[in-house]
């Protein structure tokens, strides 16, 4: 059997609103987690966690989300309602473009308070 991807801890200066952020546009609840519950836990599917720690220095991470298109037009709903920049190329991640040049259903760029690069794709 392959490997199973668990979680990823992504570093941010105040990880209850990076959390809050991410799970806001992802339609997913926050929770507490680890032994002190020093991480703020995105629960997604298949058990995939995504933990916000607590960082002074940040490197930026790119993330991407694969949804289905029903998702994908709700999901870029909720960003332009929170008046969150959008784009459709890494490289201009605010070209207001929500297609997809590799050619699916759409794929879009944002970035969260810290810096970090999230992509979405249908």
């Amino acid at each position: 059997m392959p490997a199973v991807f668990d979680h990823v801890a992504v570093p941010s200066r105040d990880p209850e609103t990076s959390a809050r952020f991410l799970g806001q546009i992802l339609g997913v609840a926050i929770e507490r987690d680890g032994p002190e519950d020093e991480f703020v836990c995105l629960r997604l599917a298949d058990r995939v966690q995504i933990l916000f720690s607590p960082a002074t220095e940040i490197a930026h991470h790119h993330m991407a989300f694969r949804v289905t298109a029903g998702e994908f037009d709700a999901l870029v709903q909720r960003l332009r309602h929170a008046g969150v920049p959008i784009g459709n190329d890494p490289e201009a991640p605010t070209n207001g473009a929500v297609s997809d040049p590799l050619g699916g259903y759409g794929r879009i760029y944002f970035s969260d308070p810290d810096g970090h690069l999230f992509e979405v794709c249908a």
